[in-house]
């Protein structure tokens, strides 16, 4: 199963950087997605379906915006997937390089991360404008989740972008 299209909507958001002043920031709670983040101000929600090479995915996107940054959460639920290390490597390198890819971009850093028991990726990248892009990929289950500032050149390892990408919560059902 390819998890291309996922990432089509990191191309969608690496460009929006808007909204003057500095919001207050806030712990944002997602009961349907089940997590939690600080972000500044309230976040913009929508919900996109993406076609994939397999199927169609309901993709969840959360988005707050600074003068100079774009903090992002999404989350899109797939069928289940095998809890084998391999298919867990080989989704979250598909995430890794669709983000990549779609973003017309080019890898700076990976690392393999946890959060919890589930396991993700960090990376950091820059696209095809310039912008720096540092995003964390979960999976949980069936759901995958990028967690993901986008900045100007140098920006995405910002003090809000740390602030950002650490808050990032689960929730238990």
């Amino acid at each position: 199963m390819k998890l291309i299209a996922l990432a089509i909507l990191t191309t969608v958001c690496l460009g929006a950087l808007a909204s003057p002043g500095q919001p207050t920031w806030n712990t944002f709670r997602s009961e349907e997605g089940r997590f939690t983040v600080t972000m500044p101000g309230r976040p913009d929600g929508s919900r996109k379906t993406v076609k994939g090479d397999a199927a169609s995915v309901k993709l969840h996107v959360f988005m707050a915006s600074t003068e100079s940054e774009s903090f992002v959460v999404t989350y899109a639920d797939y069928e289940r997937f095998d809890d084998n290390r391999a298919d867990v490597d080989r989704i979250l390198d598909a995430a890794r390089d669709g983000a990549v890819t779609n973003a017309r971009g080019s890898l700076i850093s990976e690392k393999k991360i946890m959060i919890g028991d589930n396991p993700g990726r960090s990376i950091l990248f820059t696209n095809g404008t310039g912008k720096h892009i540092h995003e964390n990929i979960l999976l949980v289950n069936n759901r995958l989740y990028q967690i993901y500032v986008v900045s100007n050149a140098g920006g995405a390892e910002s003090a809000d972008a740390r602030r950002f990408l650490k808050s990032f919560r689960l929730i238990r059902k």
